[in-house]
């Protein structure tokens, strides 16, 4: 009966290691996204499987929105999503 229990958990610990380090690729590209849209720059290339959802201007600021596929065979069809905020540099 402890087997099965404890290969749950383990399958469940996988799970959640797979969507948090998916979850920290995109921060970063959408950090990395948006800081060169501030500076009037093109989005750079994003880590493989990232793209941009959406691009907005408010004003001074800039919100750049950018998602993955989890790339966990358990979790087909699963996304991680993250938006970015940064003021526009003076002179971009």
């Amino acid at each position: 009966m402890a087997i099965p229990v404890i290969l749950l958990f383990l399958m469940a610990g996988v799970i959640m290691l797979s969507v948090m380090t998916n979850k920290l690729s995109v921060t970063d590209s959408a950090g990395a996204a948006v800081r060169a849209v501030a500076r009037g720059e093109q989005v750079p290339k994003l880590h493989s499987g990232t793209e941009v959802i959406s691009v907005e201007h408010d004003g001074d600021l800039v919100r750049v929105t950018v998602r993955r596929k989890v790339s966990n065979p358990l979790l087909a069809g699963f996304y991680v999503e993250e938006t970015a905020v940064a003021m526009v540099e003076p002179g971009s």
